[in-house]
C-alpha cells in the first residue's frame, strides 16, 4: 500500500531499472501521478517473481488494481503505443503467486516532467 516504505521516486527520464520486494508480503505498489502540463510515452516493465515459465500478459495501470502475476508486462495507462493523461492519480498493488516477492524490470521510461511522478513502495 501507499502507506508502505517509499522505495523510490522517479520522473523524466530517470528510470527504477529493476525494484524487487523485500517485504513479508512480497508486494509492490505503484502510485502515478501526472499534472495537467503535458504527456510522454510513460513506461514499460516486465513483472517476474519465478522461474517457473507462466503465460504472459499485458496489463494496463487502472487505479484501484490488485493484480496477482509472475509474467506480466506493465505499461502507463496509455499501454504499450500510446501516452498516459493528463491529470492522472493511480495506485497498483501487485503480488506475486504464493508466497513468492514481486520484481519490476523497467525497460523503458519517460515522463513529461518532474512533475509527472512514478512512486514505488515496498
Amino acid at each position: 500500500s501507499t502507506a508502505s516504505p517509499l522505495l523510490g521516486s522517479f520522473f523524466v527520464s530517470a528510470s527504477p531499472g529493476t525494484i524487487g520486494a523485500s517485504n513479508g508480503t512480497g508486494q509492490l505498489t505503484v502510485k502515478f501521478v501526472s499534472d495537467g502540463s503535458g504527456v510522454s510515452g510513460g513506461w514499460a516493465a516486465t513483472i517476474s517473481c519465478s522461474a517457473t515459465p507462466i503465460q504472459p500478459s499485458n496489463i494496463i495501470m487502472t487505479d484501484g488494481s490488485n493484480v496477482t502475476t509472475c509474467s506480466a508486462t506493465f505499461n502507463d495507462a496509455g499501454g504499450p503505443s500510446g501516452d498516459y493523461d493528463n491529470n492522472l492519480n493511480q495506485t497498483m498493488t501487485f503480488s506475486g503467486v504464493g508466497t513468492q516477492a514481486v520484481q519490476l524490470n523497467f525497460s523503458t521510461f519517460n515522463t513529461a516532467s518532474a512533475a509527472d511522478e512514478l512512486r514505488i513502495f515496498n
